[in-house]
């Protein structure tokens, strides 16, 4: 049996910034966004049927920086307008606030940092497997508001690059997680070395908490010449979360620790004399289900659409859309489960072309979510990003940009 299920959602949003300088000794920096979405869910196995839906949400965000301190706060609001009728929400996040001094033993400069911090290390695009602390929207369309981590780090310097031993918390969060993101709060402590060698960087970590209980992890971006950079990560955890396929049709999907993982991310940059950039990226995950656990997991969708008594363990599977490591574009267009990431496949390809102008820089993108998914899952997504800083509007704004993203979800099995 055949069956297709298509989700098609058209997301507008404007972004602008403003900076001040409001005493001597501050610099602040403002930044609002609004979006609009709307959304036209159609027939799925996995999701309760849903009406179409149109809304519109904003953002603030004030950025501090004064001396040594360092504050990014955002203001939240949610349905300003909804076609649901769905009441008002407005949310304050601190997502930064932290504290960054050095101080010196015997010979050596010593740098720290003690705080809320928004810590990555991963050197792709679309999928960053270093990212490890806690994964963060790269590209986001759309309202995204993106968190820190409880951070203590100190960092030695020296004349090839630069060594860290740090201590993190990933649990200090203002808003609430999926379940896979709230069981995957962890507190642990690591060690990290990154090398500067020629027109190369490499990076190499060691990190250990309680829920993976022992990660490693290295990097690398090259730059050839200067029309080419190619770049590259990996990651292994020895224990790791994932949603787990029951042996009978009556248990529903739940989420287990299973046994070690890895991730591994290739790609390249190319860039023209003219600014066309094309960028490139493939990517594996080995959390994400198998292609047979696909096809089993459609084949009993199916059986329990047959008794509606059934629906909440049929509405389960779509778990499996639902994995930690996210891909940092598309807020809930998957499933319009509230479902953010949808690594699904573990096998994923990306393709980006941006092309730099005098008025900024614009980016159609294509298959941000990988258009080769097991068990005949597929998703394609293209987003448009365009300079708005030609527009007439006060100099006290910076250069801002409008986007576009029209993604389609589609399941044929």
């Amino acid at each position: 049996m055949k069956r297709v299920a298509w989700l098609g959602t058209l997301l507008v949003s404007l972004s602008f910034q403003i900076n001040s300088s409001l005493a001597s000794d501050a610099e602040y920096r403002w930044d609002w966004t609004l979006s609009s979405q709307s959304m036209q869910p159609r027939d799925s196995l996995y999701t309760a049927p849903a009406d179409s839906a149109q809304q519109i949400n904003a953002l603030l965000d004030l950025e501090i920086n004064k001396e040594s301190w360092t504050g990014l706060f955002a203001v939240k609001a949610d349905n300003l307008y909804s076609s649901e009728s769905t009441s008002r929400d407005s949310t304050f996040i601190i997502s930064e606030l932290f504290y960054q001094g050095e101080f010196q033993i015997g010979s050596e400069n010593m740098e720290y940092q003690l705080g809320k911090v928004r810590q990555d290390w991963g050197v792709g695009y679309g999928y960053r497997p270093l990212d490890i602390l806690k994964p963060f929207r790269r590209n986001p369309v759309g309202i995204q508001v993106e968190e820190g981590t409880g951070l203590l780090s100190l960092s030695r310097f020296d004349m090839n690059g630069e060594w860290t031993l740090f201590y993190s918390d990933s649990s200090w969060n203002s808003q609430d997680g999926n379940e896979i993101e709230q069981q995957s709060e962890q507190q642990g402590f690591g060690v990290r070395r990154y090398l500067l060698s020629g027109n190369s960087e490499y990076q190499a970590l060691a990190y250990y908490d309680d829920v993976r209980h022992g990660l490693l992890g290295a990097s690398f971006i090259t730059v050839p010449d200067i029309a080419w950079e190619l770049h590259g990560s990996l990651t292994w955890h020895q224990r790791h979360l994932a949603y787990q396929l029951p042996n009978e049709n009556t248990k529903p999907v739940s989420l287990e620790q299973r046994g070690n993982a890895w991730q591994a991310l290739a790609g390249f940059t190319w860039t023209s004399n003219a600014g066309h950039q094309l960028i490139s990226e493939y990517w594996y995950d080995s959390r994400s289900w198998h292609r047979s656990d696909w096809q089993l997991a459609h084949q009993r969708t199916e059986d329990l659409a047959q008794q509606p008594a059934f629906d909440s363990l049929r509405y389960s599977y779509a778990n499996g859309f639902n994995h930690n490591q996210l891909d940092g574009t598309q807020p809930d267009v998957a499933l319009e489960s509230g479902h953010h990431g949808m690594v699904y496949a573990k096998h994923c390809a990306r393709l980006d072309y941006r092309c730099h102008t005098n008025h900024g820089s614009t980016l159609l993108t294509a298959g941000r979510l990988g258009l080769l998914v097991h068990g005949g899952l597929t998703m394609s997504c293209t987003t448009l990003e365009i300079p708005v800083s030609n527009w007439d509007l006060p100099h006290v704004f910076s250069p801002g940009k409008a986007t576009l993203c029209m993604p389609i979800y589609q399941t044929s099995i």
